[in-house]
């Protein structure tokens, strides 16, 4: 069954990209819903880079098989600079949670 599988990987690439990307969609939506506890919120994004990172992975792995880098690798050039720009956005998320955490604890001691 693997060896079938690493013979035609067109089955299956396929399906990985899209299953991670909704998966780290699912879990950034989810962490979204948690602003009220910041540090699970923090942990959740975190989870949701994870599957990022493997579609990242994979979208490098199917452009520099292709072939030959030319001005036709356009589109698939693009997505690959929205998935890394995804990954981008989710640290810089975890960084503003982080600080709007501080800024929370700031307040509560002066009260």
């Amino acid at each position: 069954m693997l060896g079938h599988a690493l013979d035609d990987p067109g089955n299956w690439l396929g399906w990985l990209v899209i299953i991670a990307i909704v998966a780290s969609a699912g879990l950034t939506g989810f962490a979204i819903t948690l602003y009220s506890d910041r540090p699970k919120q923090i942990s959740w994004v975190k989870k949701a880079m994870i599957p990022q990172l493997v579609v990242l992975g994979a979208s490098l792995g199917i452009f520099f098989t292709m072939g030959r880098i030319s001005s036709q690798m356009f589109p698939e050039a693009g997505s690959i600079a929205v998935v890394t720009l995804a990954l981008i956005f989710q640290y810089i998320a975890i960084v503003f949670i982080k600080k709007d955490e501080a800024l929370v604890r700031s307040m509560d001691r002066i009260r």
